[in-house]
């Protein structure tokens, strides 16, 4: 055994014992020993296990990251006094005050590259356990001949073996001898997420989570470089590896795509566009309301992503459904859904969105909160451009002209709403802005058509 072999056989005995304990696992529950569905589970579970045990180390490799970056200015300095003088005690002098401030710090350069160092052994295991394991051939471990075989001969979907590849099925059909098809389809399938995995990766570490100072160096165009190059690397040894080690692959870089979105959410690079993005979730989550009485903390909200989806999927439902769906009456105790058409600030284009609305007499009231988020609704916007619009209710449609109330009237119309809403003024308190009370008076053709 050489010496590289000697360094991963206790890696390979723990992984065969991990994928083995998957595979016992799912068949003790009723799936198929045989079945690929089994032995793609089992090695989902693998790969978990291993990257959630390797969590310290990589917690360990950003702290030690952020630390250099602390004293990167330091450091600069260091390298400025001492720049263009090469005798002998220049140089002594610039390594003791650098080990200084390294010990004064509590840094390590190598800090960020040992948790690395550490990892690569565990990897190359995990890839040599699953690519023999393809061949039927036994494991250093628990992973005997016959689990090895019926691991090779397993298959997904019951049309594509585990050892099977892309290259090995295009090759066949370049020949003209028999092949499968689906093995290509799914083969090139998973490479394609593969490679789309590795590229949001990149690109979130490129976009988001670099300092002013690293995006105005040279390393920072090797990145965007990288950012493109790396994905491709994949794309072409991706259709050469067997459909078990793709998984494995595609598990790993879904993995590390999930852990670098919480990592640059929570552990930003200092002074990066994440950090600044942190620093305003922070600020916005710890500012104080307006509520009158004992202090509140501010109702939480869904993701904006969440609000916006639906938004979406009540306009789909109206779309769908040709306005059967998606309104309803105001009532004295409950806010009803109208859909308001105006007419673009820029594009001079109809623009339609279903609001919440109460009504006032003839007057139709809402409130331009745009889901309580910061931005002004982008209709509001498009009123005070221009004030004529059409509402469409369950009973017909109206012609109106809005405007913004203002004094006793915003107030008595404030306080109406809290009827309905007994949190809207901690909803409020969260914008930065006074959230408009938007009245829709009956209006006449001739200013529609103005």
């Amino acid at each position: 055994m050489d010496l590289i072999g000697t360094i991963l056989w206790p890696l390979k005995w723990i992984v065969e014992l991990l994928l083995v304990g998957w595979h016992w696992l799912f068949s003790a529950v009723g799936l198929e020993p045989a079945a690929g569905l089994t032995w793609l589970l089992s090695i989902v579970g693998l790969v978990l296990v291993v990257r959630a045990a390797l969590i310290p180390l990589f917690v360990r490799q950003i702290k030690s990251q952020r630390r250099m970056l602390e004293v990167a200015p330091q450091l600069k300095k260091i390298q400025e006094k001492y720049s263009g003088k090469k005798d002998q005690f220049s140089r002594e002098a610039r390594s003791r005050e650098t080990m200084a401030l390294y010990k004064r710090t509590g840094t390590n350069p190598l800090g960020s590259c040992l948790p690395l160092l550490v990892q690569l052994p565990i990897f190359f295991a995990l890839f040599s356990v699953l690519n023999s394991a393809q061949f039927g051939e036994a494991g250093v471990g628990p992973l005997g001949v016959p689990l090895a075989q019926q691991f090779g001969n397993a298959e997904l979907f019951g049309v594509a073996p585990l050892h099977d590849s892309f290259a090995a099925q295009w090759s066949l059909m370049v020949a003209g001898q028999p092949f499968e098809p689906s093995v290509m389809w799914i083969a090139a399938t998973m490479v394609v997420l593969m490679t789309a995995s590795q590229f949001i990766t990149q690109l979130q570490i490129v976009s988001k989570n670099m300092s002013p100072e690293t995006r105005a160096s040279p390393m920072f165009r090797q990145q965007r470089i990288l950012l493109y190059v790396l994905p491709l690397a994949f794309v072409f040894s991706g259709v050469a590896f067997p459909l078990g080690v793709i998984i494995y692959w595609l598990t790993s870089n879904i993995w590390t795509m999930l852990q670098q979105f919480v990592v640059i959410r929570n552990m930003p690079t200092p002074g990066s566009q994440a950090a600044r993005a942190r620093e305003e979730r922070l600020a916005r989550r710890d500012r104080p309301t307006q509520v009158t009485g004992p202090s509140e903390r501010s109702p939480r909200l869904p993701p904006r992503w969440f609000i916006r989806l639906a938004w979406k999927t009540h306009r789909a439902l109206f779309r769908v459904t040709g306005g059967r769906r998606g309104l309803w009456p105001a009532r004295p105790e409950r806010w009803g859904a109208m859909r308001l058409t105006t007419i673009g600030r820029r594009s001079g284009q109809e623009r339609s969105v279903i609001l919440g609305y109460m009504e006032d007499g003839p007057n139709l009231v809402t409130l331009a909160m745009n889901g309580w988020g910061e931005a002004e609704p982008a209709w509001w916007l498009n009123l005070q451009a221009r004030p004529q619009a059409g509402v469409q209710l369950t009973g017909g449609t109206r012609l109106v002209v809005a405007h913004a109330a203002t004094g006793q009237e915003r107030d008595r119309l404030w306080d109406r709403w809290r009827t309905l809403d007994k949190d809207l003024d901690r909803y409020a308190a969260r914008r930065p802005t006074e959230t408009a009370v938007v009245i829709l008076e009956p209006g006449a053709e001739s200013d529609r058509q103005r």
